[in-house]
């Protein structure tokens, strides 16, 4: 064989090798959230460790795989009794739950018990529930009165209703209203004016395990690493009533801060995460979260999931 051949030979092999190399990189880029959680690089195995919690009821952390295997049954026996008009959505969810999960556009979204097709997906939701979102922010000081009376007592020894959380550093807490759809009535009783705000609006998201109304509490140096909520299907909101400086939410990459008396809202199926970076002397950052459906669902589509992921005591 010439030298000109053999040289031609060499120079094949090496692109050959260089677009097998760049082929398995994308590859391990768009599909590395399918493999076991071992297989993931560090940083995100951390970050999965410390956002989940011990609770055996949680839905997003420990029973999500029993509640998708049980939904096919569910949807069949529900269009059985009337249609399967206006559920080909939710079907196709189920049917390919994990092929839904592959083809998203971009790895920082990534909902881990159901994501519905099919909904405008952006990090940050600036123009919808704006009725609702105005009547929180007019209730602002109602909430933060409900919340110093409950905040006073805990401080005072009394941890009634309080749950703790799992973060790598400094202290989380939380003062649920509605806990996967599950009203705490005890809780409730001590927050009136809050609980009558809730009332008021409209696509509140209640009646499943996706929905949440809850005080959150988080004590100087406390980073809640980065994690995914359950669902699209849903909008989180935040109202910001102790805010001291240098505290964060980063969703889907962007990093927003809180104000007191204003209203964050997101999809938190994006990756996000939270942070209080102030000092001791600071104190606490509070913020009032509340979930809604996200306006893309019809209202068929939030009665069947209603019923599908119904709450249980």
């Amino acid at each position: 064989m010439s030298s000109e051949a053999s040289s031609w030979y060499a120079s094949l092999y090496e692109v050959i090798i260089s677009l097998i190399f760049v082929i398995l990189i994308f590859v391990f880029k768009r599909y590395r959230w399918l493999l076991p959680a071992d297989d993931r690089d560090t940083n995100t195995q951390n970050a999965v460790d410390f956002a989940g919690c011990d609770s055996p009821d949680c839905v997003r952390c420990r029973k999500y795989k029993r509640i998708q295997g049980q939904l096919l049954p569910k949807l069949e026996d529900i269009a059985t009794k009337g249609s399967w008009d206006g559920l080909e959505r939710i079907l196709s969810a189920i049917e390919e739950v994990d092929i839904h999960s592959a083809n998203q556009e971009t790895t920082l979204q990534q909902p881990n018990v159901f994501f519905l097709p099919g909904l405008r997906s952006v990090p940050w939701c600036e123009d919808v529930h704006r009725r609702e979102l105005r009547k929180i922010k007019d209730s602002h000081q109602r909430i933060l009165q409900d919340f110093k009376n409950i905040y006073r007592d805990f401080r005072s020894g009394n941890p009634d209703g309080w749950l703790t959380n799992n973060v790598p550093t400094g202290e989380w807490h939380v003062f649920h209203l509605i806990n996967q759809g599950v009203t705490i009535e005890q809780n409730c009783r001590r927050c009136p004016k809050t609980v009558q705000l809730l009332t008021e609006l409209d696509n509140l998201m209640t009646n499943n395990v996706f929905g949440n109304a809850t005080f959150s509490v988080l004590q100087p140096g406390t980073h809640i690493t980065e994690h995914y909520g359950p669902t699209n299907a849903r909008l989180r909101a935040h109202i910001g009533l102790i805010v001291p400086p240098k505290c964060h939410l980063t969703v889907g990459g962007e990093t927003r801060n809180w104000a007191e008396g204003e209203c964050l809202i997101f999809d938190d199926s994006f990756l996000h995460e939270a942070k209080h970076d102030g000092r001791c002397k600071d104190g606490p950052r509070v913020i009032f979260m509340v979930d809604f459906w996200h306006p893309d669902v019809t209202d068929l589509e939030r009665k069947v999931l209603d019923d599908l992921f119904a709450s249980t005591e």
